[in-house]
């Protein structure tokens, strides 16, 4: 009955009170999940997931990830709630409770797989896109309006707090001026943009936990490829501690080519590379707000405009 817990022992208690609380009976062993920054995630007695909102400013999107969970039940491999509680009255926080689902991270098994195997996983992966994207038919966003202000949003913050050269600054602004009219092309959907192999649990090569649905809004539809383009480029950043010993860059070098295959639409767009170059400069430039040090968002942000320039 020892409590494999070595970390944050204020959580510790938190969990075996939610435990208590629920009738999900004694708390026996706690494994803590090595992902993510807004949230903390755990398997107890290897049966159940907890997953606590550890930021109040990420609230609205945990209750976000309640919804689609709820919503994709029936359509997707998603997480089955079991407890959800926003009320803070057991504890101080957000929190949700599921089985756990038998399966392995994509990531941790993406080397062991064949060619084949791993372009059947891309098609699996598209079909669910299309479910996810077709969900939501509206075309009233301002797809243009919403990425360029946020584009000179952030680059304002960054040079505000003086965390890059005030060349490399104007650089960033000289291509983001130069291209930002190529957003105005838009075809709206619900997007699961923070896609990646993380996120994704697999078994026998199919896919059988699809997890992390804060990274879920309207977008336009081809948003999702920046984060696919990146995981090729540089796989590394996505995976866990325990499945970066796995990774081969060279294994993802297909990634893009097979998510044409599967789901063409996405690429329908002008000048697309441009457009992911955007939404690069975007993603690189939130993280290096709270990474200020990072000389790897550096190096990415450079060769981005680099390129391009």
């Amino acid at each position: 009955d020892k409590i494999l817990y070595e970390y944050m022992p204020r959580l510790k208690w938190d969990i075996i009170k939610i435990f208590d609380k629920n009738k999900l009976g004694k708390v026996k062993s706690i494994k803590k999940f090595d992902v993510g920054f807004t949230n903390d995630v755990f398997l107890i007695n290897d049966r159940f997931v907890v997953k606590i909102c550890r930021q109040l400013s990420h609230e609205n999107d945990f209750k976000k990830e309640i919804f689609f969970y709820d919503i994709f039940k029936n359509k997707l491999p998603v997480p089955r709630i079991l407890v959800q509680d926003t009320s803070k009255k057991a504890i101080n926080r957000y929190y949700f409770i599921y089985k756990k689902i038998e399966g392995d991270n994509l990531y941790s098994k993406w080397h062991l797989l064949n060619g084949r195997q791993r372009k059947d996983i891309i098609r699996q992966i598209c079909k669910i896109l299309k479910i996810i994207n077709k969900t939501y038919k509206s075309k009233k966003i301002n797809w243009h309006a919403q990425r360029y202000k946020e584009l000179k949003k952030l680059l304002k913050k960054v040079k505000n707090k003086h965390i890059l050269p005030i060349d490399f600054i104007e650089r960033i602004g000289v291509f983001i001026d130069k291209n930002h009219k190529l957003l105005y092309e838009q075809k709206p959907g619900l997007v699961y943009w923070d896609l990646h192999f993380d996120n994704i649990l697999i078994k026998n090569a199919k896919i059988v936990g699809l997890l992390d649905f804060e990274g879920v809004e309207v977008r336009s539809i081809d948003n999702v490829l920046d984060s696919v383009r990146r995981m090729r480029d540089y796989p590394q950043i996505y995976a866990s501690k325990e499945s970066k010993k796995f990774i081969k860059k060279k294994d993802y070098s297909n990634l893009l080519g097979w998510f044409s295959d599967f789901y063409p639409e996405l690429f329908n767009f002008k000048e697309l590379n441009k457009r992911l170059d955007l939404y690069s400069i975007e993603y690189d430039l939130s993280l290096l707000l709270d990474f200020p040090h990072s000389k790897d968002l550096k190096k990415r942000l450079a060769r981005t405009i680099h390129v391009q320039s």
